[in-house]
């Protein structure tokens, strides 16, 4: 059933519930981000103040009116409520009146998350500072399902798919031509631009096209099966991106690195679509009018040598992880194995290279993982001395990885470190050397190494890991574990330890104690995504208004379901309630305060948090809000320490 109208619960009926129709309703007047995360019945989202207006807050009465949890929200945008009936030329007028900065209503047909369409009464409240400058944008939701028959819904499963699809779309057209690397790096930026556009324009007809099972007019060449169309689309943002450039900091938005697509051989028929997208698109590309008679020209010549480019790079990428999988399957190389490799067994080398091969989208990932103090399970960091290595490297250290997966199953002719000149060649040398060391810290092969972890592979396997990485990065001038002063000085290795130092976590209590103090003004607490934070009212209860996906990921709620609730959620058995009760005194006084207590996520899984407190202050220094930030970590817990 679809849920009440806007901000109507069940059972509650009369006015300023909700019970109004639409001719009549009139939301609230919303003027800071003060008010709007006020604990309310209304449905309402918050979003950044510029473009794409990225999704920040929704509340519960939002939540059931659309069917999506915060955490499904965050990060993303409105459009996540469009399908097929939203009105374009009205979404247009929406857009005028954000650029202009002011209110505005908007009558709109949107969709819930399982594809249902509702008549949308759409109130747009910029809000302001004390300086008048608008810093967040409000809306509340007046919501009507449409049951006449006039809107079709749409299929659960096709409206999810073409949701995904329209982000991850939407997301690359932000992201500006920048600095390219690799195949893209040696054509202009208009001709680059130009070809990305042609792709970020015509995706979907490209998509068809690529994947239509047409057999008359197939004769550019063969085309890939409508079944494997999520990989074809994973292609064609992949060569866009390259197209594009590299992406901007990801530090600061971790969802950027969704943006970057690799290839995971334990994915059955993605390389072969990659692989197939590419030549077809290859033989269909037109760049002069007389190419095929009657038809006019996708791009310039200049444009179409860019996007063929990049095109041949991705799918040479996949089509050498793919046949090192097809090598794994045969069990290796026959020939006899030389160098460091031929000190251990076949099996061994086999072991080795199954676990990089089979797990490659988690190695990867692990190598480069960014998030401060957790691994990319979402647990703490227990082995914090090893240097993970930038995401922005992530395609470097996929080639390191491939050339590791080549020399394990006895390939002689491996890839080297590549680059466009000697000092990007250099910098991947360093990558290479960088991720070795990691992978040499981080193998296990017994389970006494670290008690509770299950071993990565055998001692056997682990062993010739280590030597052939040895050898393949000592083979470049570069000792994976002990670093000569030729990478260890200079300007390629300064400028890579300072990138590393930026990644690393920085989750210690001094970063903790540093921060208490006088207390946080609204806008820059509520804009931190990279922290673990949550918000109350000012007043006792202290009821949540507000958290991040930082503080959702961690403790495994979603906001719709804490939304009026207290942080006596993350209560449990081994919470020291007098630890609690001393921090509450400090909150009471409006004092900043910082402990380590025992809390527990959902699901009673218990976890040492290092919280600390703050008062919240809007521009007229009045108290709006306490603010909570989180740290998991393994420190025993400390009584608590007011400012």
């Amino acid at each position: 059933k679809f849920s009440q109208k806007m901000g109507e619960r069940e059972g509650d009926s009369g006015e300023g519930k909700g019970a109004l129709e639409t001719s009549e309703f009139t939301p609230k007047a919303l003027k800071t981000l003060h008010d709007a995360l006020a604990l309310t019945d209304e449905a309402r989202v918050i979003t950044s103040m510029g473009k794409p207006f990225k999704i920040m807050h929704t509340n519960t009465a939002w939540s059931r009116i659309t069917g999506f949890k915060f955490t499904e929200a965050v990060g993303k945008t409105c459009a996540l409520l469009h399908g097929p009936k939203t009105e374009a030329d009205v979404l247009e007028l929406l857009e005028e009146s954000l650029a202009r900065k002011v209110s505005t209503t908007v009558h709109l047909t949107n969709y819930t998350a399982t594809g249902n369409p509702f008549k949308n009464t759409l109130t747009i409240h910029p809000l302001c500072n004390s300086q008048g400058d608008v810093v967040n944008y409000a809306a509340t939701v007046y919501a009507e399902p449409i049951t006449d028959g006039s809107v079709e819904p749409v299929a659960p499963e096709i409206h999810a798919a073409k949701l995904s699809t329209a982000h991850a779309w939407g997301a690359l057209r932000l992201l500006g031509v920048n600095l390219a690397e690799g195949a893209a790096a040696v054509h202009g930026h208009e001709a680059r631009e130009e070809a990305a556009n042609s792709l970020l324009g015509n995706y979907e007809k490209v998509l068809l096209d690529v994947t239509s099972s047409s057999v008359t007019d197939n004769i550019e060449g063969k085309r890939v099966s409508a079944e494997h169309s999520t990989h074809v689309d994973q292609f064609l943002r992949e060569v866009t991106r390259r197209l594009l450039g590299r992406l901007p900091d990801t530090s600061t938005n971790l969802e950027l690195l969704d943006l970057e697509y690799f290839v995971d051989p334990s994915t059955p028929h993605q390389a072969a679509a990659w692989v197939g997208a590419a030549a077809y698109l290859n033989g269909r590309f037109q760049s002069q009018a007389g190419q095929s008679p009657g038809r006019d020209a996708d791009m310039s010549p200049a444009a179409a040598a860019a996007m063929k480019a990049v095109m041949a790079e991705v799918s040479a990428d996949a089509a050498a992880w793919d046949s090192l999988r097809l090598l794994l399957e045969r069990g290796g190389r026959a020939q006899p194995q030389e160098g460091e490799a031929a000190a251990h067994s076949p099996a061994a080398h086999v072991e080795a290279a199954h676990k990089l091969i089979s797990n490659h989208a988690q190695v990867l990932r692990d190598l480069t993982n960014v998030f401060p103090g957790r691994n990319i399970h979402g647990q703490p960091l227990t082995q914090q001395h090893l240097k993970r290595l930038p995401a922005q490297d992530r395609r470097r250290v996929d080639r390191f990885l491939q050339a590791l997966s080549s020399r394990l199953l006895g390939e002689r002719d491996i890839p080297q470190p590549q680059g466009n000149d000697e000092a990007d060649r250099a910098h991947e040398a360093v990558v290479w050397a960088a991720a070795a060391k990691y992978l040499e810290g981080r193998l296990q092969s017994s389970a006494d190494q670290k008690p509770g972890r299950t071993p990565d592979m055998s001692q056997s396997a682990a062993a010739a890991m280590r030597g052939v990485m040895s050898e393949l990065v000592g083979g470049i001038g570069a000792n994976p574990f002990d670093m000569p002063p030729a990478f260890t000085s200079g300007s390629t290795w300064d400028t890579l330890n300072k990138t590393y130092a930026a990644a690393q976590p920085k989750n210690s209590p001094k970063r903790l104690k540093r921060s208490v103090g006088r207390g946080r003004d609204l806008h820059s607490s509520f804009s931190n995504e990279k922290d673990a934070i949550i918000f109350t009212e000012a007043r006792a209860p202290y009821k949540i208004t507000h958290c991040n996906k930082a503080w959702c990921d961690m403790c495994g709620y979603s906001l719709d379901e804490i939304e009026g609730a207290t942080n006596a959620i993350l209560q449990g058995p081994d919470t020291d309630l007098s630890v609690i009760a001393d921090l509450m005194s400090c909150v009471r006084r409006s004092e900043p305060a910082c402990v380590t207590v025992v809390n527990y996520k959902k699901g009673g899984i218990p976890f040492v948090n290092q919280l600390q407190i703050d008062p919240v202050y809007d521009d007229n220094d009045e108290i709006t809000h306490f603010m909570a930030i989180l740290n998991e970590t393994d420190t025993t817990p400390l009584p608590v320490a007011c400012a």
